[in-house]
């Protein structure tokens, strides 16, 4: 009876042991397949605003979280405020940070020129509380373009991550916009050098004001060319008709519209790309959000209308009366130019009320 019960016992244990075996190895699996996301989740992304004239874009904000995703980062599907993505100060950061169990948090700001963009992106541990930070610019660019570009910005500043810190450390109240300034010292001083060559406030003024002072000088030259030869008087008693006589008026006329129209081409050719064959995109210009290219245009073309419509109106008011001509019977034919200076005048009103938006509109 023994020797069968010790049989039994070692039977049952032998039996036993693949057993337990096979128990600890799925119960191991099952804790390495649950602890993951854990793991993960301690490096997940929450990916704040990029902020647009002021505004976050929230087409952009959508796009970097799918590129992250594909990426293989485990991005926070969060619904965050407009408030919540313009968080820029450390302490807040920690606090959205903690809220939504996100270890690292991104946003960024997107400066337009024209169809240029310059991209600045942070990137926030919420473990050490430092950032860091990338640039990028992007020339002629659509929605598309800045989309990938910017994705691709804010996957590069995840791939560095944070610098390691050093004493002192920054206190929790800090905010980042100092660090981003002093990283972004650099390239926006190469920004600027380039900004007298391509896109800019000064360019779009000079495009503007030439372009408007062609426009108006060729319209006054066909005008002239079409009145000049047409009577404007029959003659009487055998007399010939009296017809205006504009031909040295259209000659001076189309000979101004041409040198304004050369220096509307030299100015609006790309002499980057002409004479080195190739495109500098650093060349954005983006010393100030406010002068930008587009306000340039608006200002140089409202300045120079308003400067001829004055022009116009006065002279058009000096000569209202005087004697061009006279009759048969030796009485005096004088302008009657009321209603064209009228005109002028309230057109060039128009024009200052435009510029001053065009100067003061935020």
């Amino acid at each position: 009876m023994p020797a069968r019960r010790s049989l039994r016992f070692d039977s049952d244990r032998a039996s036993s042991g693949p057993a337990k075996r096979l128990a600890l190895g799925v119960g191991l699996l099952l804790s390495l397949i649950c602890g993951q996301p854990s793991r993960a989740h301690a490096g997940s992304v929450l990916v704040l605003g990029f902020v647009e004239d002021g505004k976050p874009n929230a087409a952009m904000r959508q796009s970097v979280m799918q590129f992250l995703s594909r990426m293989g980062e485990e991005v926070v599907a969060s619904p965050l405020s407009a408030t919540d993505q313009l968080c820029t100060q450390t302490d807040c950061l920690v606090r959205l940070g903690e809220r939504h169990r996100a270890q690292r948090l991104v946003g960024g700001e997107l400066i337009r020129n024209d169809t240029s963009y310059r991209i600045n992106v942070w990137l926030f541990d919420r473990v050490s509380e430092l950032p860091n930070s990338a640039e990028a610019t992007c020339t002629d660019c659509n929605a598309e373009m800045l989309a990938d570009m910017l994705g691709r910005t804010v996957g590069r500043a995840l791939e560095v991550g944070v610098p390691p810190p050093a004493p002192p450390p920054p206190s929790s109240s800090s905010s980042l916009n100092g660090q981003r300034t002093a990283l972004a010292a650099e390239p926006a001083q190469v920004s600027r050098r380039a900004c007298g060559s391509k896109r800019g406030f000064l360019r779009g003024l000079a495009l503007g004001s030439l372009s408007a002072t062609t426009a108006a000088g060729l319209a006054t030259g066909i005008g002239l060319a079409a009145s000049h030869g047409q009577v404007y008087q029959t003659g009487e008693g055998g007399m010939p008709d009296r017809v205006y006589d504009f031909g040295t008026h259209t000659g001076v006329a189309f000979g101004l519209t041409a040198v304004s129209a050369v220096g509307l081409a030299l100015t609006a050719v790309p002499w980057s790309r002409v004479l080195y064959g190739r495109r500098n995109d650093t060349e954005v210009c983006t010393t100030s959000s406010r002068w930008t290219f587009a306000r340039g245009v608006a200002v140089g073309s409202l300045g120079a209308l308003a400067a001829m419509g004055l022009t116009s109106a006065l002279a058009l008011t000096a000569m209202n009366g005087a004697t061009y001509d006279v009759n048969a019977d030796g009485t005096p034919i004088t302008y009657s130019l009321k209603p064209h200076y009228t005109t002028a005048s309230v057109l060039s009103a128009g024009m200052l009320v435009g510029l001053g938006v065009a100067l003061f509109w935020p």
